[in-house]
This record gives structure tokens, sequence and C-alpha cells, in this order.
């Protein structure tokens, strides 16, 4: 049984934020990257929120992968 697109799409966005996120956090202080991902989390799920821009189901899925990959980076980090 094949993936359906949203999975695909998923798994395409998922990938490619934690790729990303790796390189960012190679190129900054521990702190510092955590401090933005903190914040660029909390961006996300305000705009997860706002569903009144005519967001389709494309959107809802980059949304939901892009968020996964930021707490799973935050879930890796050292606790403060």
């Amino acid at each position: 049984m094949s993936e359906s697109w949203q999975e695909q799409k998923y798994s395409e966005v998922f990938d490619e934020t934690m790729t990303r996120l790796r390189i960012e956090q190679s190129m900054y202080p521990a702190d510092q990257f955590r401090r933005e991902l903190e914040a660029r989390l909390r961006d996300q799920y305000v705009y997860q929120g706002h569903g009144w821009d005519g967001r389709n189901e494309l959107g809802d899925v980059v949304i939901e992968a892009t968020i996964a990959a930021f707490q799973q980076k935050m879930s890796e980090l050292d606790p403060e």
C-alpha cells in the first residue's frame, strides 16, 4: 500500500526541516539556538490557529510537519 500524498508531503517537510535545524544548530551557540527555536515554534502554533487565511489541506500538512520537527528538535536539546 502506498503512502497518501499527505503522508509523503509530511515526511518530506519533516525531513527537510530537521536537516535545516541540524545545520542551524551547528552554526549558533546552544542558548541562542534554543531561544530561536522556541520563538519559531510559538510562531508556528499561532500560525496553525489562523485558519482564516483560506489555508488548504496542503498548508495544514506543512504546518503540522514543521511543528513536529521543531518539537522533535526541542526534545533532543539538553534541558536548561
